[in-house]
């Protein structure tokens, strides 16, 4: 089994290893794409000659992230000594959708499916949503608690879907907390914790954070583990990016006191989200032989930001557990 790069050799080591990587005539949807993490994957992708769609929520944000990557094909053009009509112009595409609404991604998705065609997508990379807050947010269209449907029923819909349809060649790669589930049973009738809530067993702050952190870090890797045995021909990961500096606590509205001491003291102690920095990670995994070989097929990939392995979350390795998470979230979309 090929070994992962030591995680103490930092993001360097892998943007070392992607020099020389290229992605033409590869496409890669990354949904969160238009800011933090998600526009710095986006990016490192365009730089490798690869065609980038992203999904997101703002018009303007994407339109801006869009301009970056057609310019981050004409660099590659320049380095490669590619004229454009040799490698082919790159269609750079932005996806308007509100991902915290149910129907919001089956629509998203359709678009998507019927823009790929045959061609389909090599790549999906999700990094929509942001951490935990501990708080509880109405969702004013219905279905889940807003942030559970960001960070868990839309990575679920948008890969589970276009999968099925055959869209994806190659792999997913979902961007968020692996196995740090837990021990604690999953309530599979309580996915987002509404009905804990209306019975008074919900406790918002540090206690509802680390419960929602628990939560969904098992149910994303309950539905990678589901994603990877439905399809293994697909190479399935879900990477942690450690501390990142972006703004998705702010976005997220997490507490003022822990955005402060990001604020400040984040260029010291948090890791860049963009090219140089965790980028390089999901880059390395799709793009070099290296990183395909280290994605076992069949199961979940689980990882840490160097590549050091992850065990499922200890309360969804049972198929019963994972079988029931897969139809709730199934029948959400429906």
């Amino acid at each position: 089994m090929p070994t992962a790069y030591p995680e103490a050799l930092g993001f360097r080591s892998f943007a070392r290893a992607n020099a020389a990587a290229s992605l033409d005539e590869q496409r890669a949807l990354v949904a969160g794409g238009t800011q933090g993490i998600g526009a710095g994957i986006a990016l490192r992708y365009a730089l490798a000659g690869a065609e980038v769609w992203l999904i997101g929520r703002s018009r303007e944000r994407g339109d801006a992230v869009v301009q970056k990557l057609q310019q981050a094909s004409q660099e590659y053009q320049r380095r490669s000594g590619k004229a454009a009509h040799t490698s082919g112009a790159k269609e750079h595409v932005f996806f308007s959708a509100d991902l915290a609404d149910a129907r919001e991604i089956t629509r998203v998705v359709e678009e998507v499916r019927q823009k790929a065609g045959e061609k389909g997508i090599d790549w999906i990379v999700q990094t929509q949503g942001g951490p935990p807050t501990g708080t509880f947010r109405e969702n004013a269209a219905g279905g889940y608690e807003q942030r559970f449907a960001v960070q868990c029923l839309s990575r679920f819909g948008i890969a589970a879907q276009l999968a099925a349809a055959g869209v994806v060649k190659a792999g997913i790669i979902l961007v968020a907390a692996p196995g740090s589930g837990g021990n604690k049973a999953v309530d599979v009738e309580d996915l987002d914790f509404a009905k804990a809530r209306q019975t008074g067993e919900w406790k918002s702050g540090v206690f509802g954070l680390l419960a929602q952190g628990a939560r969904q870090s098992s149910v994303l890797d309950s539905v990678s583990q589901t994603l990877a045995e439905r399809h293994p021909a697909l190479r399935i990961a879900h990477v942690f990016p450690g501390l990142c500096k972006t703004n998705a606590l702010a976005n997220a509205g997490g507490p003022q006191v822990v955005q402060w001491l990001a604020d400040t003291f984040g260029g010291i102690v948090m890791n860049k989200p963009g090219v140089g920095g965790f980028a390089e990670v999901p880059f390395y995994l799709a793009a070099t032989a290296e990183g395909r070989q280290l994605m076992q097929s069949g199961q979940a990939n689980l990882f840490s930001p160097g590549l050091r392995r992850y065990e499922l979350s200890p309360n969804v390795r049972e198929l019963s557990v994972r079988e029931k998470i897969w139809e709730r979230l199934s029948a959400a979309l429906r």
